[in-house]
């Protein structure tokens, strides 16, 4: 491993270790897990054994007991033995390395998370133009005192190395974000067209991104500024993953708008989706949809066709197609994509002009009820401003009578003043009568899509997501408990390249979660999303006892960044 040194002695490497973290020493802690019940990640039938963890290693899984001496040992009896639980779909990379990084990670550790998949949606917090003149508008949270929180880094290089020094309580793999590679070379307002050049500079970085050791590339369709580029502009940037065989993320362009346009057509979102996928056909590409929603009632009864396109295109035409979710109805968001898309060609001209806000608002109005979504059905999670402090944790409607405005005054204030990153949670993401149907898929992946926001009305995912995933699965008895903890662990731990995790085996890294299947719990509700959710006893990180009975240990930094 070799070094270098940038202006101002910052030191990076030319070289990372396939694993980057704190090192433990000489001495070597064994603990015995005894006497519970191995789901060991595969998604085989479970059985009674023990689990022996030797310094920062799983040394021996088998059936009954471990015969070993001098070590200590935690009797499992009646609890469940399983690797930790991976975030397929995480945004933490955007709160771990502030210096208030224990609640940023403490509500993940609670609900077993020990290890997150970041930089996905095409957001995230490097690989951008170093000289980009757009970087001041690229901060991750201008409203955090943190100093921290406002910080970017050219490369992935430099991300991880910060991070290394700085340690983290869980592991990390980070997709390279599309979207925030384009914003530093296009912007965040849409340019008159997008050039080769354009192209050709974010290629680069996300070159750059994927030899630093990132899984994949991601896209957020949804967002400024993926959005302004065409689907095949896409196709065509994704090309640089295809090529090394990496994972495809992508935030679709359109999850609402179930209605076909005819009688007997498909609905809208399923045609869109379906349309993107046949762009991989034959590619070879390893695609996944993140976060698969169906957002707004109109929507709703789409999910059936939904399904049944994603079956046809695996089995008839062999496309490697997976897709993410989460266990609530509830989602995370920005106020940008409720804007409607003629709104950014009328930005900033629009926020004085009293005849065009009238007419955005009859426009959002329809619109809206298209799609089957009413301000009623949107919470502010943090409108990033003082003026709008009081309002955290109202619901637009509310917010709109104590303003005095009317939609389009609101979210375009709200879009003004944050540059349109005013956070919003949506509470018709999906129905809950699909959830426990969507979860048995057999290639869907659990996730959060959520991260800690300091100062905010937090989402319900920081905080219960994967204990909501197992008490549906031990109530409808929809899957095994086998299977629910494979889609949290070794699915994810393949698919995403993450090597030695996800599995109870000899040899593997010793990331494990014990808990009370008879009795787990999620408790997070709309008014209270910060509540600690019931049956997870113990987590292990890199073999260090990360929560123990319950008792977080500020000490651990044995979290690693997974390259």
């Amino acid at each position: 491993m070799t070094e270098k040194r940038r202006a101002g002695g910052y030191r990076i490497m030319t070289a990372l270790p396939p694993v980057i973290g704190a090192l433990k020493g000489d001495e070597m802690d064994k603990i015995l897990l005894k006497n519970g019940w191995i789901a060991d990640g595969t998604g085989n039938t479970g059985y009674v054994g023990s689990v022996l963890l030797e310094g920062e290693k799983i040394s021996a899984v088998a059936r009954g007991a471990i015969p070993v001496a001098g070590c200590r040992v935690i009797d499992c009896t009646g609890k469940v033995i399983a690797p930790g639980f991976i975030d397929a779909h995480s945004h933490q990379d955007r709160s771990l390395y502030f210096v208030s990084e224990r609640k940023m990670s403490e509500p993940f550790i609670r609900q077993g998370i020990t290890t997150y998949v970041t930089g996905n949606c095409g957001l995230g917090v490097a690989g951008i133009e170093k000289d980009s003149p757009y970087k001041e508008k690229l901060i991750v949270d201008p409203e955090n005192p943190d100093p921290n929180a406002r910080m970017l880094f050219d490369s992935f290089e430099e991300f991880f190395l910060h991070m290394q020094s700085y340690g983290m309580r869980q592991n990390m793999a980070c997709m390279a974000p599309h979207g925030i590679a384009a914003a530093s070379v296009l912007g965040m307002e849409k340019p008159k067209e997008i050039t080769a050049d354009h192209i050709r500079r974010i290629q680069y970085l996300q070159e750059e991104a994927l030899d630093s050791g990132c899984k994949g590339i991601s896209f957020g369709m949804g967002y400024r500024p993926d959005n302004f580029f065409t689907d095949q502009e896409l196709r065509e940037a994704s090309e640089v993953a295809i090529r090394r065989n990496k994972l495809i993320t992508v935030h679709e362009r359109v999850m609402s708008l179930g209605k076909p346009f005819a009688p007997g057509e498909e609905p809208l979102n399923v045609k869109w989706t379906r349309e993107f996928i046949e762009l991989f056909r034959d590619s070879g590409a390893k695609l996944q949809m993140s976060h698969l929603l169906f957002v707004g009632r109109s929507a709703f009864p789409s999910f059936e066709p939904m399904m049944e396109m994603f079956d046809r295109e695996v089995q008839e035409n062999g496309t490697d197609l997976w897709f993410d979710m989460y266990s609530y109805v509830q989602g995370l968001s920005s106020i940008q994509v409720l804007m409607p898309q003629a709104f950014f060609g009328m930005v900033p001209g629009i926020y004085d002009n009293r005849e065009m806000l009238a007419r955005l608002s009859a426009g959002m109005d329809a619109g809206y009820q298209a799609v089957g979504i009413t301000p009623a059905d949107v919470q502010l999670c943090n409108g990033m401003v003082e003026e709008y402090a009081p309002y955290r944790g109202m619901f637009m409607d509310q917010i709109m009578e104590a303003r005095g405005m009317n939609v389009a005054e609101l979210y375009t204030d709200l879009y003004r003043k944050t540059n349109g990153f005013a956070r919003v949670y949506f509470y018709v993401e999906q129905e809950e009568r699909t959830i426990p149907i969507q979860m048995t898929h057999p290639r869907a992946l659990y996730m959060t899509d959520a991260s800690y926001i300091d100062g905010c009305h937090q989402n319900q995912c920081a905080y219960n997501a994967m204990p909501k995933f197992l008490r549906i699965a031990r109530e409808t008895g929809n899957q095994s408990l086998e299977e629910t903890v494979a889609k949290m662990t070794g699915r994810s731990a393949d698919r995403f390249d993450l090597k030695g995790r996800g599995y109870l085996r000899e040899g593997y890294y010793a990331d494990i979660v014990v808990f009370d299947y008879e009795h787990i719990q999620d408790t997070s509700t709309p008014d209270k999303p910060d509540c600690e959710p019931v049956g997870i006893e113990h987590v292990f990180v890199n073999g260090s006892h990360i929560l123990n009975a319950g008792k977080l240990d500020d000490s651990s930094r044995e979290g690693r960044i997974l390259t």
